[in-house]
């Protein structure tokens, strides 16, 4: 029977493999996430109903609803809303254009050829709807006096939030975002549900090859925890580096 180093030894490359797109997953959902919560929180904001209750309404869907039903949804219900959507539009383009148009799969043959971009838009979607929480909260932290300054000035309300508001709402919300950043690291390992190959999925896959289930496994948690262990620990030291002196907000809490 093979020790547990050399089961180390077969089981860490494809580790490191699932840890880098991991990080991928984790950094460009994120990413996304950010500008789409920017804007959420601005129109949730905003005194415009057009604006309010749509941004409103996604980011009730999105906090309220587990980030694995929604993984399998737009997994499992994609196909089904592509051939929706041909049905509905193969006749109007075909009129329009002048020739046959068909959007529609074959019954029974459609795939998708990549689930980590559909993992990705999920994953950008839920956490966009935690940042504009985040954002909404920092932006309204700021005192009043100051937009009320800028408005003296003769700055319109955009150019207001964006040289005066926002700038400040960024350190503040700093601490939070760094903190669901850490929770999208951790629940990037969902997306093994679909196939995607991080982390997670290699972890099942070497636990099923060797019968190893205790050393693999807390293999995969030392991973982890480091991670973000060094991520807490280095936001944190930033944190009092380039805090703002009396402005703060609380991180939204988290849904696991």
């Amino acid at each position: 029977m093979a020790t547990t180093f050399e089961i180390y030894s077969r089981v860490v490359p494809f580790m490191i493999q699932g840890f880098k797109l991991t990080l991928f997953i984790s950094i460009t959902s994120v990413s996304i996430g950010l500008i789409i919560g920017l804007t959420a929180a601005l129109m949730k904001i905003s005194k415009n109903p057009l604006l309010r209750y749509p941004a409103t309404g996604y980011i009730e869907v999105f906090r309220g609803t587990p980030l694995l039903v929604q993984i399998l949804f737009m997994s499992f219900a994609y196909p089904t809303i592509y051939d929706v959507l041909g049905d509905m539009l193969n006749d109007p383009l075909t009129d329009l254009l002048g020739f046959t148009v068909n959007i529609t799969s074959t019954p029974g043959t459609f795939t998708n050829p990549d689930p980590l971009w559909d993992v990705i838009i999920v994953f950008a979607l839920n956490t966009g709807a935690y940042q504009a929480e985040i954002f909404r909260a920092g932006i309204q932290s700021i005192p009043t006096g100051q937009a009320e300054a800028g408005r003296s000035l003769g700055l319109t309300y955009a150019q207001t939030m964006r040289y005066i508001i926002i700038p400040q709402a960024f350190r503040v919300v700093t601490p939070a975002l760094a903190g669901e950043f850490i929770n999208m690291i951790l629940n990037s390992s969902l997306a093994s549900v679909v196939a995607v190959q991080e982390l997670t999925y290699w972890t099942r896959q070497s636990v099923s090859i060797y019968y190893r289930t205790l050393e693999i496994w807390f293999l995969t948690g030392i991973i982890y925890l480091t991670l973000t262990l060094t991520l807490s620990r280095s936001m944190q030291y930033f944190e009092a580096k380039y805090s703002v002196p009396g402005l703060g907000v609380a991180g939204t809490r988290r849904k696991g």
